[in-house]
């Protein structure tokens, strides 16, 4: 799955955010809206409409992918230490 744009519409305070985001995959292309909620210890996040009849079946089986690829897009579009290479969490032992 490719995520080929992402527009974040709505942020209070990197906390709330809410946008739409536009996917290619082997077997569906479209577009989603979408919110997210973090909190200290948990991110939650939705996807609310789709331009496809089937959008909510689609998602429905492609969740954990398409929230994974949500999160680390709107991390990568905030340039967020976490996703840097030099991180600490990316030191794996040997």
């Amino acid at each position: 799955m490719q995520i080929l744009a992402l527009d974040i519409e709505r942020d209070h305070d990197n906390k709330q955010l809410c946008g739409t985001l536009t996917y290619r995959s082997e077997d569906h292309q479209g577009l989603l809206l979408w919110t997210v909620d973090a909190q200290p210890h948990r991110i939650d996040v939705h996807f609310v409409q789709g331009d496809s009849p089937d959008w909510d079946l689609w998602v429905e089986q492609h969740l954990a992918i398409l929230s994974d690829k949500l999160i680390l897009e709107i991390a990568r579009h905030r340039g967020l230490p976490a996703l840097e290479s030099s991180h600490p969490a990316f030191a794996f032992a040997s």
